[in-house]
């Protein structure tokens, strides 16, 4: 098992809507430190817990709505908003290209955010050079499955220099992952005075996301990562157990490649493959995921029912205020981005029933046969049997959209799959080799 637990705990598990669930709240132990106790120790970490304003970690999935949670907090005076401080992009940032990295630069289908995504790592990046101080690579990937005990004095370090550097002005510091959710136990070991936050989406409803930034804008990331960090940790047991029950098909990786060199061996994977094992590959690191949840973790948030309930969105609000002392309002949550969803009943049922049944096989034995009776996972119960629920309707496909826009993405992929090789081609050719020096001249001679 890849989670850990503790006895300090509050949570939500779900609510009653629609029929879904029922709510269950458990207050922690130590609730009274997050009602404006003044704790004037130094915390176990080396930085002063502020507890009435503690640090506070949302761990997210890739298209989960993590980031329209997180950038509440940040409208709040007196917030430092951290986004994905474990991001590659943090390595090559610099003051010349931080504003140009915002919403509005890729069609991220972030609502509302009026300002850089990294503004608030303006004053750590390197003076002379690129990137954030204290930031690798490494940080994006590697570990990414590690157990609480697991020493990273460099990953430490590092987040703990975030929080201090936004406590020193008097600011809450809120860091949003995406690339925590793996290695939360770890988080709770080594901040334990932070709060620390988990938004989970429908995987079948978050796979369309993923799969709708690859068929409308051709951006395989969010399909190739999940399969690109099950391939680097494939030798955990419970990697590699998810693997097995899913029956994902990895490439193998040359250990020599670089991060990127990585990701674009499986963003061409993605492209010359099917729906049917892009899904499996999403739901065998979703399901992971979850399993490596702790159930100590302080709060839950269902992002589909924030959509769908007025009920939960103020059960939200009235938790994250008693956890963060902040009050958050999620009045404009009533949104989708399913308009635009791309149409995935290529998918067949029978596809999708069997990745589902191969999850919860794989939870069984992570967990136990009663994994659905955890307060961490009734959530992940919930959602996948609304998705098999969905898909096992004769009168109904998988997602019912824009099938021509299916259609028109497989064609692109296969135009895109024949360049690729013919440009490899030239690439290796004699001939190409031989006008390296004619290319290079003519290059000076253009920007001379």
């Amino acid at each position: 098992m890849l989670a850990n637990s503790r006895q300090q705990r509050h949570s939500v598990d779900s609510v009653d809507h629609m029929a879904l669930h029922d709510l269950a709240l458990r207050d922690r132990e130590t609730s009274a430190n997050h009602n404006g106790a003044d704790h004037t120790d130094t915390g176990t970490n080396g930085y002063r817990p502020t507890l009435a304003h503690p640090p506070a970690f949302l761990h997210c999935g890739w298209r989960t709505r993590g980031t329209w949670v997180w950038d509440r907090f940040r409208g709040i005076h007196d917030v430092a908003g951290y986004y994905e401080p474990l991001a590659e992009p943090l390595a090559w940032l610099r003051p010349g290209t931080l504003a140009s990295i915002n919403a509005e630069s890729w069609p991220s289908g972030h609502r509302s955010l009026n300002r850089p995504y990294f503004d608030e790592f303006r004053s750590l990046l390197k003076r002379n050079g690129f990137g954030v101080q204290g930031y690798h690579t490494r940080f994006a990937t590697d570990d990414f499955f590690a157990t609480p005990d697991t020493a990273l004095p460099e990953l430490d370090q590092y987040l703990r220099r975030l929080i201090r550097t936004a406590q020193e002005r008097g600011e809450q510091p809120v860091l949003k992952l995406c690339r925590s959710i793996g290695r939360i136990g770890w988080m709770q070991q080594h901040f334990p005075d932070a709060v620390h936050i988990v938004v989970l989406r429908n995987p079948f409803a978050q796979f369309a996301s993923a799969l709708q930034q690859f068929v409308l804008h051709g951006n395989a990331y969010f399909l190739a990562m999940p399969l690109l960090l099950l391939a680097m940790h494939r030798d955990l047991p419970a990697v590699s157990a998810s693997i097995r029950h899913l029956g994902v098909e990895l490439p193998s990786l040359p250990g020599c490649q670089s991060l990127r060199g990585k990701l674009a061996t499986y963003e061409a994977t993605v492209r010359c493959t099917r729906p049917a094992a892009w899904y499996r590959g999403f739901l065998a690191f979703w399901a992971l995921t979850a399993a490596a949840t702790p159930d100590s973790v302080d709060l839950i948030i269902n992002s589909d029912l924030l959509e769908r309930s007025n009920r939960y969105r103020r059960q939200c609000e009235t938790d994250l205020e008693r956890l963060t002392g902040q009050k958050i309002e999620f009045g404009d949550a009533g949104y989708s981005d399913s308009a635009r969803r791309p149409d995935t009943s290529r998918l067949r049922r029978s596809q999708l029933l069997d990745a589902h049944r191969g999850a919860e096989a794989f939870l069984a034995e992570q967990v136990g046969a009663a994994w659905t009776d955890k307060p961490n996972l009734h959530d992940v119960g919930t959602m996948l049997a609304e998705t098999v629920k969905q898909a096992s309707r004769p009168d109904r496909s998988v997602l019912h959209d824009v099938e021509r826009n299916f259609e028109a993405m497989l064609s692109a992929m296969g135009r895109a799959a024949w360049a690729e090789r013919e440009l490899a081609t030239v690439h290796a050719s004699q001939s190409w080799r031989i006008t390296a020096p004619l290319r290079w001249l003519r290059d000076q001679l253009q920007q001379a």
